[in-house]
């Protein structure tokens, strides 16, 4: 795989935009996703402490696992002895530094405005991470190949300077199909849904330091059309 295409899989990967990222262990090290909660190696040789703590390192969140899985018996039993002994070794435990960073990741969260948790409760929640692809994947197939993202959203120019002039694109409202026809979220909507609620107070930093405003803008509004997709039974 070229630099280019790994580099852009793994930010998608490192946005919430990928659920799964299947990759070879070159990327053992360097890889710091905090919500990233399952880590699942197979035929994959353990060789050592250093390996595992590298290997279970890439499952930042504080409830998450880490799974090996191979076919051969005595492999498996070994394996299990080593863990074992990684688990008794006082050195390799959670600092209280790092425990109080996954406690403020796990507080990223507004009662009543953020995330979005669904009645059903087997749905998966909607956050500023999936709701891109929750209404990018239900219009592409509503709408099939002629979907261009970008249709979705009506744009307002602004003028935030006058000298130099500096004109600003604002999203206005975002729509998306439904058996009734198109439904509008207007931005009138989307700020009563958030209130006082601003968007850097529930965004993780080390997941979204790479986000533009314009994206920023975006997963905002998504957010909103995501809950009102739930709310119509869309998704």
């Amino acid at each position: 795989m070229a630099d280019s295409k790994r580099d852009l899989e793994m930010e998608r990967f490192r946005k919430g935009e990928l659920n799964v990222l299947i990759c070879t262990n070159a990327l053992e090290e360097g890889v710091d996703v905090s919500d990233c909660a399952f880590v699942i190696r197979f035929n994959r040789p353990l060789l050592g402490q250093k390996s595992h703590i590298q290997g279970a390192g890439r499952a930042r969140r504080s409830d998450a696992k880490i799974f090996y899985f191979d076919n051969d018996p005595d492999k498996e039993e070994g394996r299990a002895k080593l863990l074992s002994e990684v688990a008794k070794d006082e050195s390799l435990r959670l600092t209280e530094a790092q425990r109080e960073e996954r406690r403020i990741d796990a507080t990223l969260s507004i009662p009543g405005v953020y995330p979005f948790n669904p009645p059903e409760s087997a749905k998966a929640e909607v956050n500023l991470y999936n709701c891109l692809q929750m209404v990018y994947e239900y219009c592409a197939k509503t709408m099939g190949q002629s979907l261009n993202p970008e249709d979705l959203f009506t744009y307002e120019e602004k003028v935030i300077c006058e000298y130099p002039r500096q004109v600003r694109k604002f999203i206005k409202e975002a729509k998306y199909p439904s058996p009734e026809g198109f439904q509008q979220v207007t931005l009138e909507r989307v700020n009563a849904r958030w209130g006082d609620t601003k968007l850097d107070s529930v965004l993780d930093p080390s997941r979204s330091r790479n986000l533009k405003t314009e994206d920023k803008e975006k997963r905002r509004f998504l957010y909103v059309v995501a809950i009102d997709m739930h709310e119509r039974g869309l998704l």
